[in-house]
């Protein structure tokens, strides 16, 4: 179950706000990740698509990521709405390829102008476990595959418990 436990206080107080003025037409789909938790997901996107480059597309690298600083959420349900109630409260999604993914504005330097411009960058995207999303390239066959096997065993071996694939399909 996703969690808003361990978020920075200010930023989970807004990201409940805009699930309760939704009236639950907006979910929470993935909240706060420890280390271990972010590590196993890209593990995972790592022996999905096989390449380091294309995995980081769809998550960041242990160490890397918003979520694991308390400060990113994915929302599930009604993204539109989502993203019509977001300024209000402070939230944008700065992921162009992620329609899902909302941090407090001002999170990083590169962030869309506008909720409007990154919903209309991804409308006709669909999620990455989607069967007619294709990566942006696909690697050679061999490249890059050569120390997949050992990036991912360092991943896995940071792994001192069982890990919840919340999120992962």
């Amino acid at each position: 179950m996703a969690t808003l436990n361990g978020a920075d206080p200010t930023f989970a107080a807004k990201v409940n706000a805009l699930i309760a003025a939704s009236g639950g037409r907006v979910t929470l789909v993935s909240g706060v990740r420890d280390r271990a938790k972010q590590a196993a997901l890209y593990a995972a996107a790592l022996a999905k698509y096989g390449s380091p480059a294309i995995a980081r597309k769809w998550v960041a690298p242990p160490g890397h990521s918003n979520h694991e600083k308390g400060k990113a959420v994915d929302f599930g349900g009604d993204l539109a709405l989502a993203h019509k109630l977001a300024p209000a409260y402070g939230l944008h999604f700065p992921l162009a390829n992620e329609s899902w993914h909302a941090e407090p504005v001002g999170s990083r330097s590169d962030a869309p102008a506008s909720n409007e411009a990154a919903w209309q960058a991804v409308d006709s995207r669909q999620a990455p476990d989607s069967p007619t999303t294709a990566p942006a390239a696909t690697p050679e066959p061999g490249a890059e595959r050569k120390d997949l096997g050992v990036q991912i065993g360092a991943f896995l071996s940071i792994l001192e418990r069982p890990v919840d694939f919340e999120g992962v399909k």
